[in-house]
């Protein structure tokens, strides 16, 4: 969310060739010393306009991580890579994934 701070989100699904753009969604993310525990909830909270709901569950494997601190300038970068299970309800069908292999990332930058 908030690519090149326009405020937009990348999330997408695609169907059978067709792009659906999905909500913005809430990351609930649990990171404890047992890694097979550090989970992640990605949900949307509707709030009436969107015909999407995202129920996801992310379980990290491995992540990639880049620091760089120049005083006014900074960024944080995690590119995770793990699986995801849940579903996707859009366009009247539900989509269910068990264990489906994704990336999810987490960057803040300063400038």
């Amino acid at each position: 969310m908030g690519v090149n701070e326009t405020g937009l989100s990348e999330n997408a699904c695609w169907l059978d060739g067709e792009i659906f753009y999905l909500p913005p969604v809430l990351f609930e993310r649990k990171d404890t010393n047992d890694s097979s525990a550090n989970t992640w909830h990605i949900y949307h909270r509707s709030l009436g306009w969107s015909s999407v709901d995202i129920d996801l569950t992310f379980t990290p494997i491995r992540v990639y991580k880049k620091t760089d601190n120049f005083g006014v300038v900074a960024s944080i970068f995690e590119q995770w890579l793990g699986e995801y299970s849940g579903e996707i309800r859009l366009a009247g069908q539900v989509l269910r994934l068990d264990k489906v292999m994704g990336l999810a990332e987490d960057h803040f930058a300063k400038w």
